[in-house]
């Protein structure tokens, strides 16, 4: 070990007792001042740093949303906080919209009267809610008339279409066996109608040919393909029976669902009209005696739609 050694002289152990004790304190020093270099250059980081820490000349991060600042608080670093409802912050805020915020809004201004633009904030998008009523929707509604709105009320109270279907079995008239169906158009409007497609549904399936404006500009009294019947007992005009071949014979007797799409102009506007289903039945009898063989569908300004 350090400092034992067997010596020839106490002279020469005091010697080396004494070098032994030099060394060891010399090395305890060395240490103790090690230790203390290390503690001053901990204590210039941790206390003297921040004793003459500051903040920066400017914490400006040049953006509007944002409130810059800087303080003991922060550890004299730059802070930037958000600011609420900022117009520029790529977010369309409560208070904010199109007029007063066009960075972040969007313009939700659908060109229609008739409904209340808005922006919905919680779902982030546009809402057009419908204005009802509202003149000009296109729609005839319950508080407006031909008087208050004519833009949507074409029909008055007294016009309407009476639409009638038929479904008759090898009529005996006819040189061919097949069935046939029938249309019965009774304009009571105050204006002609210009028939522009006229489609069957039976049980759900198209059933007989479409009839088209150009298959109507041939109508004439007395030939094989229309009758005049009149199917109420109003004094319209047009009281006109189409009569197009069906592509099956039905059962006599027989009930089926019917249908009908009515496409019609008037007064320079496009009319469509979809019908519910009504029940009609197969007969086997000379056609267009009674309104009791047609179902009969009543087109007014309540189920009349105009097409844009």
């Amino acid at each position: 070990m350090l400092c034992t050694f067997s010596f020839a002289s106490q002279k020469d152990k005091f010697i080396y007792v004494l070098w032994c004790i030099v060394y060891i304190m010399k090395k305890e020093v060395i240490i103790g001042i090690g230790i203390l270099i290390i503690i001053l250059i901990a204590g210039y980081f941790l206390f003297f740093t921040n004793l003459f820490k500051s903040c920066p000349s400017s914490c400006d991060d040049f953006n509007d949303c944002t409130e810059d600042y800087c303080s003991e608080e922060t550890n004299f670093d730059c802070v930037h906080k958000p600011i609420d409802n900022c117009c520029g912050n790529a977010k369309c805020e409560i208070g904010e919209n199109y007029q007063n915020c066009a960075d972040d809004c969007p313009n939700c201004d659908d060109s229609n009267y008739c409904t209340e633009d808005s922006y919905d904030y919680h779902l982030k998008e546009c809402v057009n809610k419908p204005i009802i009523p509202c003149c000009g929707n296109g729609i005839c509604e319950d508080s407006e008339s031909k008087t208050t709105c004519s833009e949507d009320c074409i029909f008055g109270n007294s016009e309407y279409i009476e639409l009638g279907v038929s479904y008759l079995n090898n009529p005996s008239h006819f040189t061919d066996t097949g069935q046939r169906y029938f249309y019965s158009i009774e304009n009571c409007l105050s204006d002609n109608i210009e028939t522009l497609e006229i489609i069957s549904y039976y049980n759900g399936e198209k059933e007989g040919e479409t009839i088209t404006k150009s298959w109507l500009q041939n109508w004439g009294s007395g030939s094989s393909e229309y009758r005049f019947v009149d199917i109420s007992s109003s004094t319209c005009e047009d009281r006109v029976t189409l009569i197009p071949a069906s592509s099956e014979n039905k059962e006599l007797g027989t009930k089926h669902n019917v249908k009908v799409y009515y496409k019609f102009e008037y007064k320079g506007k496009t009319f469509e009209f979809n019908s519910d289903e009504k029940e009609i039945i197969v007969l086997d009898r000379e056609p267009m005696k009674g309104v009791e063989e047609f179902a009969i569908f009543t087109l007014d300004s309540s189920n009349i739609k105009k097409v844009d």
